[in-house]
């Protein structure tokens, strides 16, 4: 499946980033006590994105690289939000004091995202530019709606780097899966909506920054069989070796 990459492993490969945001739906002990009877919700989607910690360690392991992730729900706090989003915080902790969410800030938010730029910008430091993959995963029904894809890439269309980087990546998972997997930009969320890689564009150029969101549908986790979602998550690996 895998095919001939198109540049030498000095470049991209290198200088690749990934993280997963959502990658658990752990709840520190200390914290537990907010979250009596939240087992289905701490095990489902609400808790955490599921798969995308197997894709974004499959995606670390082929090009030797760490992946960054936060050790705890987003329903204690979402790493994936600005810190003063309104859904920074969900229902079950909404009642913390102002000392309270200090602390969940300072233990488990601040730290994910200071070690994701300090390695972006050990990178640029380095090789001149970074690829920031931020590995996600959706519902494939929300509020009634299927969503109509198996793969979304999220990005900044008015940032010329991100918008090649998208389209080509695309077009390569179509070129492996032989057009078997569904795959769209900018869905089911949008790549400007708030998150991580919006934050970091704040901070880099598109010269040297491109941050892209993989958004994997959780049907192939749930609902296609072992078989299937190994071969999925092999041509997202592949199709990346591919762009980069």
């Amino acid at each position: 499946m895998s095919r001939k990459r198109r540049t030498s492993s000095s470049d991209v490969t290198k200088n690749l980033v990934i993280s997963c945001e959502h990658a658990t739906g752990r709840i520190p002990v200390n914290w537990s006590q907010y979250f009596q009877g939240a087992k289905r919700h701490l095990s489902s989607h609400r808790g955490y994105d599921i798969g995308a910690l197997e894709v974004a360690q499959l995606l670390a392991s082929r090009w030797r690289q760490r992946v960054y992730a936060p050790v705890v729900s987003r329903l204690l706090i979402d790493n994936n939000r600005s810190p003063h989003h309104p859904r920074v915080f969900s229902s079950f902790v909404r009642s913390l004091n102002r000392e309270q969410r200090q602390e969940l800030f300072s233990h488990y938010y601040w730290p994910h995202r200071i070690r994701v730029e300090e390695e972006l910008q050990k990178k640029i430091d380095l090789y001149g530019k970074v690829v920031h993959i931020a590995v996600h995963s959706f519902t494939p029904v929300w509020n009634n709606i299927v969503r109509n894809a198996d793969v979304g890439l999220l990005y900044d269309s008015k940032r010329h780097s991100e918008k090649v980087f998208c389209q080509q990546w695309l077009c390569a998972i179509l070129e492996l899966s032989q057009y078997t997997i569904r795959v769209r930009r900018n869905y089911p969320y949008r790549g400007r909506d708030d998150g991580l890689t919006t934050w970091f564009r704040k901070r880099w150029s598109d010269r040297c920054y491109i941050g892209v969101e993989l958004e994997i549908n959780q049907a192939w986790v749930k609902s296609k069989g072992v078989k299937k979602w190994e071969k999925f998550k092999e041509v997202l690996v592949d199709s990346l070796d591919c762009v980069c």
